[in-house]
């Protein structure tokens, strides 16, 4: 019978040819190098059952950092993992931890998360072996800083179901104003004789057994959750019944898998009762499926009834979706740049649209948006950046706005609140003017008519204000011409 994993990647073949030659490839490297005996013995928490610490580094031995040649290491104590092994003499040896998901050893495995400090663990040319009676090193923490980060999809793939703009929906009264808890755990569709064997952690505590049988884990798969709301965004493993659900609260459950296209989710929803004890645990009120069906694109929602446990219509919960699939090349441990940030290194303010969105009901900016009085008042308040937008008309002109239309302020003569800094500077002259007058005129004539077009809609309804003529607007028209004149001169702001 076929190996499940060998049908994952074609190319396992190739390297297990590449494996079977890195005997002879280490004789003829013992040839030239002579080697040494070191002691690999790390303190590590937290690891899971399927997990191991492995080792990597720049020699041949370590693994050369690829994630599929690295060594794994045994488990001498319940947290402690080590290993002895030949290392090249009078070379300078840099290596580095990780927690991975052995599948094959030489051929796949999983990086679940890695040491990624800049500057790796070393070891020198005259340094001497450390003995099983030292402290062990601790697992991420390198030169008195703490850097762990998550390894990169290389063969499994990820799954985020993000519940926000309160997506669930009970119809029965009495579930109102109750604690609800939800949970998802990853299903396999595909049943094997030896699952019961191959059960994923998820299902150790898991509650739902009248919806849930316990061989129908996939293996190697696990679930996290992060609450927006809560103090730490990260993600973490679930609880027993899942994560607490409040209302207008967004939360984002990641499941990694290895065959996405034999996985459901199993969405469980607990809630507890009005009279429950301390102590007492919530129960079991209902249940959906999302089907991998469903996960045809890349992002995507998808609205999914829930059924009691009584199999009766409970409700229904909608699911924004995003499948992120592994990358297409490989991947090595050398260098960490990727998602390095520097601690020394502070956050940027930026002003938006200048010193903030103007045209809005809600926390509005007082100053008028992307205009040049904007983006002074949001230097003189420190800003590092000045982000603001730049559209192209249809006949080539260039304007400092946002939107696709025109926020307009039916008011009277000279009372459109433009202050003159708002839309223009000290200019060395008026020549620009005249050079743009034919474009500026046709911009407009453009917007008048808009304007008249408006003000005639409006006149039947508001009659006490017949009194309109087009010099009312003589603001706005100044607004426009300058503001194509100060874009003469956006290079120097």
């Amino acid at each position: 019978m076929q190996r499940w994993f060998f049908l994952e990647d074609p190319e396992n073949a190739q390297a297990r040819y590449h494996k079977d030659e890195t005997p002879s490839e280490s004789l003829r490297a013992s040839s030239k190098f002579i080697y040494r005996k070191w002691l690999f013995r790390v303190h590590a928490l937290d690891i899971k059952p399927d997990e191991t610490v492995c080792v990597t580094g720049n020699c041949m031995e370590l693994g050369s950092w690829y994630p599929d040649k690295c060594v794994p290491l045994e488990r001498e104590e319940p947290e402690i993992w080590s290993i002895c092994m030949d290392i090249p003499d009078q070379k300078l040896v840099e290596y580095r931890f990780c927690v991975c998901v052995v599948l094959e050893q030489g051929v796949q495995v999983i990086v679940r998360h890695w040491e990624t400090a800049i500057h790796p663990r070393h070891i020198d040319c005259d340094a001497i072996s450390p003995l099983k009676e030292d402290v062990p090193l601790t697992y991420g923490h390198i030169h008195n800083y703490e850097k762990i980060d998550r390894g990169w999809l290389n063969k499994e793939t990820v799954v985020q179901l993000k519940l926000c703009n309160n997506p669930l929906t009970l119809w029965r009264p009495k579930y109102l104003n109750r604690k609800v808890y939800i949970k998802v755990t990853p299903v396999n569709l595909q049943r094997h004789s030896s699952s019961s064997n191959n059960n994923s952690l998820a299902f150790e505590d898991s509650l739902s057994a009248d919806t849930l049988d316990g061989g129908d884990g996939p293996k190697h798969s696990y679930t996290e959750v992060a609450s927006l709301q809560d103090e730490d965004t990260s993600f973490h493993s679930q609880d027993q019944f899942g994560k607490e659900y409040h209302e207008d609260e967004m939360l984002i459950f990641q499941s990694t898998v290895l065959f996405p296209t034999n996985i459901a989710f199993l969405i469980d929803l607990y809630i507890y009762s009005t009279h429950c004890a301390e102590g007492e645990p919530p129960y079991h009120a209902g249940f959906s499926y999302l089907l991998p069906s469903v996960l045809l694109q890349s992002e995507g929602s998808a609205v999914l009834p829930v059924t009691s446990t009584k199999h009766r219509p409970l409700g229904q919960i909608r699911i924004d979706y995003l499948v992120i699939k592994p990358l297409p090349y490989p991947c090595d441990m050398s260098l960490t740049y990727q998602r390095h940030w520097n601690r020394r290194r502070a956050g940027l303010d930026v002003g938006h649209r200048g010193s903030g969105s103007s045209f809005k009901t809600k926390n509005c900016a007082e100053v008028r948006e992307n205009t040049i009085a904007s983006m002074k008042n949001a230097i003189h308040f420190g800003a590092d950046y000045v982000e603001f937008d730049v559209q192209l008309s249809k006949d080539m002109i260039p304007i400092i706005y946002h939107d696709f239309h025109v926020c307009i302020a039916m008011k009277k003569k000279n009372t459109m609140g433009i202050p003159e800094d708002a839309v223009d500077t000290d200019c060395d002259s008026d020549a620009s003017d005249d050079e743009h007058e034919a474009n500026s005129n046709h911009l407009v004539s453009k917007i008048l008519s808009t304007v008249c077009e408006v003000r005639k809609r409006n006149v039947d309804n508001e009659p006490a204000k017949s009194d309109w003529d087009l010099s009312d607007e003589e603001p706005l028209i100044n607004f426009v011409r300058k503001l194509q004149k100060r874009m003469k001169n956006v290079e120097s702001l």
